[in-house]
């Protein structure tokens, strides 16, 4: 009965030890995308802090009142911040980011950006297409191609490392008025890109540059999404009919637009399904025969 009578173990003291690496990955797994938890985390320890800062950045939307806040930290923080946290990174349009300098040293230093969505900056819009083809990551892109390239869709060059590596691409220029030479020219440098799966352009434009696309992309285009406002003016049908009757492709969806900032955000974050999931599907199940073939949006009730 000797064990009876013996002491119990004393207790620990002090925090548990764990293996460093351990409770790095421990932190970032608890920290997530989670903006509440990070700031949270932040306040454990010194080395949380060092672990746990660059994933404030991970979903980073700057507007154009946040420009002179993000070149003080641009400058002040250490580069690990910006080398390891954004990784989803929204430029709003406004004056301030119309600014090349600016642009192309974010970009510099957030070397590991996967999804960007920016326009081309007016002045020395050269300077930020030579930054994007320093981002190796970069899998999907939203902006305005002709801006690069003298407001011209006839002159874009997508022969470089800035758009190779792109499987999704959201085109944000204005396509009303494309010329059929223009298109064609388009649809061709679209075509040059080994593995691009998923295109979007938005709102108004014409049949021949969808058609354009469709038939250059034949292989490997999995979607070609038009985005577009629901503006009450007309039935989508209606829309469809008037606009692209000729083009017939299963691949070809109408969508709406939304909320663009709020709705990117929130698909970043794991928070809602995004447009290109939702076509991917509308896509399969017209195929399968659960949605009809000359149905080419993806809500009945839509007006545009």
């Amino acid at each position: 009965m000797s064990w009876f009578k013996s002491p119990p173990p004393a207790a620990i003291s002090g925090p548990p030890i764990l293996p460093e690496d351990l409770e790095r990955h421990i932190l970032l797994i608890a920290g997530g995308d989670n903006r509440a938890n990070l700031n949270a985390l932040m306040s454990v320890a010194k080395r949380a802090r060092l672990w746990i800062e660059p994933l404030r950045y991970r979903i980073w939307v700057l507007y154009f009142q946040d420009v002179e806040h993000a070149k003080r930290l641009l400058h002040n923080k250490p580069d690990s911040v910006w080398r390891d946290g954004p990784r989803h990174v929204f430029l709003s349009n406004g004056d301030e980011l119309q600014d090349a300098d600016f642009v192309e040293g974010l970009l510099h230093k957030c070397t590991g950006i996967r999804n960007l969505s920016l326009y081309a900056p007016s002045d020395q819009p050269e300077r930020v297409l030579a930054a994007l083809d320093g981002l190796r990551d970069l899998r999907e892109l939203s902006t305005d191609l002709a801006g690069y390239f003298g407001g011209s869709l006839g002159a874009v060059d997508l022969a470089r490392p800035a758009f190779e590596r792109l499987t999704h691409l959201s085109l944000m220029d204005e396509l009303e008025g494309c010329a059929e030479d223009d298109g064609a020219h388009l649809a061709q440098q679209l075509a040059l890109l080994p593995v691009l799966t998923h295109i979007a352009l938005v709102d108004d434009l014409p049949a021949h540059l969808a058609n354009a696309i469709l038939t250059s992309k034949r292989d490997g285009l999995r979607v070609l999404v038009n985005l577009r406002q629901d503006t009450w003016r007309w039935p989508v049908r209606v829309m469809y009919e008037r606009t692209f009757g000729d083009v017939t492709d299963a691949r070809f969806v109408i969508a709406q637009l939304g909320m663009w900032i709020q709705r990117w955000e929130d698909v970043a974050r794991g928070e809602a399904i995004g447009f290109w999931k939702q076509a991917e599907t509308f896509v399969e199940k017209k195929r399968r025969g659960e949605i009809p073939a000359d149905v080419y949006w993806t809500e009945k009730d839509m007006t545009v």
